[in-house]
């Protein structure tokens, strides 16, 4: 529907953005590349792309998504972000959105994608029934790079798992949110050949979730490092593999849990 490079300053604002399709691209409702964006009050649903089936951002700066309705949209292939995918982006604030019903039939990240961005902020958003149709985070999934802050969110229902971290990722802060009733694990991290740094995990509640409250595996070369895992409520979730609450495989824990 609308390709924007090298924008200084492009608004989107209550547009109703559907059924759209980027049959061999990127971003089937919206792609940006190189610009400065506020995505706000829009409704976009039904849209597909082979990455990033609503919204697909690249080397932007300053990006604001907050109050969309992110519905029903899907990534093909073997790509991710079936609602939102961005990538080697600064400054991006992604809040107060529902992002709903999204499917990644490729990998992971069935409402959110994101990749070696800086300074970005996921709160207050809504992220429930996204599912992922390989390996995890139907609801979030952080392929490389430091998120900032994850705080005040509802993930829920999401197959394929709350938050998955792979490697060469991790967050500064995961705090406040509500991480329930995922098909896998609530918080996962795998670790292969680079590892994965969480600073802090404090105050959410992670229940009922199917693959454990939170998952740490490695291998290979790669490692997990939690700092603190604090205040947090994890309770009635299972895991088959062994730590239905939580599950470290050779994980560093630094301070407290």
């Amino acid at each position: 529907a609308l390709y924007l490079k090298n924008w200084n300053k492009a608004i989107i604002s209550h547009c109703t953005i559907q059924n759209c399709k980027a049959t061999n691209g990127y971003g089937g409702a919206i792609y940006c590349y190189g610009s400065r964006s506020i995505i706000t009050y829009n409704n976009f649903s039904n849209n597909s792309a082979t990455g990033g089936g609503a919204i697909y951002l690249d080397t932007d700066t300053n990006i604001v998504i907050s109050y969309n309705i992110i519905t029903n949209n899907s990534c093909s292939n073997s790509n991710y972000g079936g609602g939102i995918n961005f990538t080697n982006s600064i400054g991006t604030i992604i809040s107060y959105n529902t992002i709903s019903n999204n499917s990644a039939g490729g990998y992971s990240g069935g409402g959110l994608a994101l990749s070696y961005n800086t300074n970005t902020v996921i709160s207050y958003n809504t992220i429930s029934n996204n599912s992922a149709g390989g390996y995890s985070g139907g609801g979030i999934y952080c392929g490389g790079g430091t998120i900032d802050t994850i705080s005040n969110n509802t993930i829920s229902n999401n197959p394929g798992g709350g938050i998955c971290f792979g490697q060469g990722s991790g967050a500064t802060s995961i705090s406040n949110n509500t991480i329930s009733s995922n098909s896998g694990s609530g918080i996962y991290c795998g670790a292969y050949q680079f590892g994965i740094t969480i600073n802090s995990i404090s105050n959410n509640t992670i229940s009922n979730n199917t693959g454990g409250g939170i998952y740490t595996t490695t291998s290979y070369t790669g490692n997990v490092t939690i700092n603190i895992i604090s205040n947090n409520t994890i309770s009635n979730n299972s895991n088959t593999n062994g730590g239905g609450g939580i599950c470290c495989w050779n994980t560093n824990i630094i301070n407290t849990i």
